[in-house]
């Protein structure tokens, strides 16, 4: 399973300037709604610099609507332990830095305690990139 969070430190950066709580979340069973297809880097990539935004080809049961998941795999959300943050209107890239690996570290908290509640196979691994 992988994550797409190494270098997003934007909410972090927002938290710390309004001193608000972090509240890790991981949604388990996301990656068995849907079917994807990733076109060739080519084509994302034209999109991407003359639309500004992500092809993503997707589909699920009859087309549109979310796949149910699979006999013993569920879905669900699981809320981890807030982080608390000062306000800091300008946070160093340090200060964002140890926050976020406070954050990636429930992230990861989360996926291995929950995972076998959500069908997930015992060696099933979490990749932050």
């Amino acid at each position: 399973t992988q994550l797409v969070l190494q270098k997003r430190l934007g909410f972090i950066k927002l938290a710390m300037r309004h001193g608000a709580h972090l509240v890790p979340t991981f949604v388990f069973g996301e990656k068995w709604l849907y079917n994807m297809w990733t076109p060739p880097t080519g084509v994302t990539d034209f999109f991407r610099k003359t639309l500004g935004v992500p092809v993503l080809i997707f589909w699920g049961k009859f087309g549109w609507m979310p796949k149910a998941p699979a006999k013993g795999k569920r879905f669900g959300l699981v809320y981890g332990k807030p982080i608390a943050t000062t306000v800091t209107p300008n946070p160093t890239d340090a200060e964002l830095r140890a926050v976020h690996e406070q954050y990636v570290t429930e992230i990861h908290r989360i996926f291995e305690q929950y995972k076998a509640d959500f069908g997930y196979e015992k060696d099933e691994t979490l990749a932050i990139i």
